[in-house]
């Protein structure tokens, strides 16, 4: 007995996917969404014996990660310093690392992007943190640490 294979047909049944997503002939769903958002919608699929079935399922498209900080306020030799690094978009969870010295004194939480210490050297600190979400978007940032003297 040979064995046919059958033909599917599948559509978009009802919703929307997000703009830049679309349903292949193969029923994969693919694309690069330009928008974020919730997306809800119903897949049908048909073969050529007349039988059919429909999914549920739902997009949820995140807002692209990005570090927010833009700069930080200066530190002065010998006073507590805190701060956490603003960030928008992505997936948890999130992971920081930095490249480039800290002002002495000062260390950097790399589970909640925090830098703080007590800076006991003044000068000028460059640094580049980096952050990787959970589906591996990664945003980059350099930022200046100015640590003033007493």
């Amino acid at each position: 007995m040979s064995r046919v294979a059958a033909t599917y047909t599948w559509s978009l049944a009802s919703g929307t996917l997000p703009l830049g997503v679309a349903l292949a002939v193969s029923g994969a769903i693919s694309g690069r969404p330009s928008a974020a958002g919730v997306y809800r919608f119903t897949v049908a699929v048909a073969d050529t014996e007349g039988r059919t079935a429909t999914y549920e399922g739902t997009l949820l498209v995140a807002e692209r990660l990005a570090i927010v900080t833009q700069r930080l306020r200066p530190a002065k030799v010998g006073s507590p310093y805190r701060t956490k690094l603003a960030v928008s978009g992505g997936v948890n969870p999130k992971s920081w690392s930095k490249r480039g010295v800290l002002p002495p004194g000062f260390v950097f939480d790399r589970t909640l992007g925090v830098l703080s210490g007590t800076p006991r050297k003044a000068g000028v600190y460059r640094i580049r943190v980096d952050l990787v979400d959970a589906l591996g978007a990664r945003s980059t940032r350099t930022l200046v640490v100015l640590v003033r003297p007493y």
